[in-house]
Parts: C-alpha cells; structure tokens; sequence
C-alpha cells in the first residue's frame, strides 16, 4: 500500500506519510562532497552512474547505499531499488503512535556531534506490529538527521527496551533490520539497554543475518536504566534524566 495524504492532527503537528518523501535527502551536492567521505570503495565516478538511474535522488544518498555495498555500483542499484519498492508499501505514520511519544529527537548530540534519536520501549502500545514501530523510529531519524553536525550526518539511537520479552526482541530486530537495508550509512550507535545475558546471546544470533557494519554500531549496555558506560559516547547534558544523565527537557511538551 502506498503511502497516502500527509495527516495533521488536532494539535497541528505535521505528520507525513512516508512514501511521500526520501528519507535521506539532506547533504550537500556531489561536487561539494569532501574527498574524505569517499570510504569503503565508494567513488564520485560511481554515484554519478547510480545518477543516471535515479535522476531524482540526492547525490548524498546515493553515496550512502554505494558505501553500503562496497563501492559496488550494480549491489548499490539493486539495492536502492528495494529501499523504493520498501517505501511504497508503507502507510502513513500511525497518528495514535505518534502520540505516544515514545520515539524522537534529543536535545542535543553524542560526542562526535551526531544528532540523538530516543525510543522510550516501554511507552508504546505494544498491540502495534514492529513495522508500524519501525516507521516511527525512521521518521525521528529522518528529522534528526538535519540536525547532525556531523560531516556524515549520522544519528546515534538511544534504545531503551522493555528487557527480556518476546515483543521487545522482535521490535529491536526488525529496527537494525530495516535501518540496514532502508538507511545505510546514516547511524552512529545504537545503544540498547537495559539488557542480560539472554539478550546478549539472542543478539548473536539475530547480527548473524545483518550486514558486519551495522552490527559493529549496536552495543548493548548493562546498568538498567542508569548504563554507566553510555556517558563514554553521549555527554550527560544530552542523557536524558531517567537514564543517568542530566538533561531534564519535558519533551512531551516540546513534541
């Protein structure tokens, strides 16, 4: 099902349908791209190759799902291919879930100046299917990447799980899931927590079937709520309160 009209609700915040836009647009054009970028196999010569098949798609873009198959322009094509046919087949982002506040934008930034992304598990309505779950987070990190100071303009996640159920585990597969395959090259971290030695081997497991990169960035972190080692990667003032840190924004009121 293709995504429909964007919905507004009743406190007029814009909701857009996903299929209404590119997820990663934001980045400057490829004449102005550093030469550092250029990593893993990646080349100005073979974006503009996935140009000619995608007119329309920011170079930026294009340079993330190239860097994703190794500089491999045809895995690159393919690739971007079934990011398209993925984006057709969502829905518009749930309007009750959006309400539910539990995934959105930080205040501030990790300590590499990534932008932050927030997913509260245990605030949604665990009724939902994982995909409608999975849209929600990649809309938050759609608008957190125009935030990112990063030259790379990723997004660091910080996951707080409802720890040990079946429908925690399956949220948090079908998240690196599709960041994977739909978002290359925009995430930093993600931190989930709290975990136990079940998650960890299940996790084993489950990064058997994603790419080697996007399982070097999830670390699972032990500490409950309170992770004494996310501070290593995220400055305090930017940890929201409830999870050791010290920024105490009220951000059902700033939503």
């Amino acid at each position: 099902m293709s995504g429909g009209a964007a919905v507004e609700n009743e406190d007029d915040e814009f909701i857009p349908a996903l299929g209404e836009y590119t997820p990663i647009s934001a980045g400057p054009a490829l004449a102005d791209i550093p030469a550092a970028l250029f990593t893993r196999g990646a080349t100005r010569e073979g974006v503009e190759v996935m140009q000619l098949q995608f007119p329309e798609t920011h170079e930026f873009t294009l340079l993330r799902f190239l860097k994703a198959r190794e500089g491999d322009v045809s895995k690159a094509i393919e690739m971007y291919s079934d990011h398209l046919e993925w984006r057709t087949q969502r829905e518009p982002l749930d309007e009750r879930m959006v309400r539910q506040r539990f995934c959105f934008c930080g205040k501030g930034h990790d300590v590499d100046g990534n932008a932050i992304v927030i997913y509260y598990g245990d605030r949604h309505d665990h009724g939902y299917d994982n995909a409608k779950v999975v849209d929600v987070i990649i809309n938050a990190m759609r608008q957190a990447i125009d935030r990112s100071k990063h030259a790379e303009r990723k997004v660091t996640l910080l996951a707080f799980t409802v720890s040990g159920t079946p429908k925690d585990r399956g949220t948090w597969r079908a998240i690196t899931q599709a960041l994977s395959h739909n978002l290359p090259e925009t995430l930093a971290h993600v931190f989930v927590f709290p975990t136990d030695m079940f998650s960890r081997v299940l996790w084993r497991v489950i990064s058997c079937f994603l790419d080697r990169v996007t399982v070097g960035k999830v670390k699972l972190l032990s500490g409950g709520r309170h992770p004494d080692k996310l501070p290593s990667w995220v400055p305090i003032d930017s940890i929201p309160h409830e999870f050791g840190g010290v920024d105490r924004t009220n951000y059902d009121a700033v939503l």
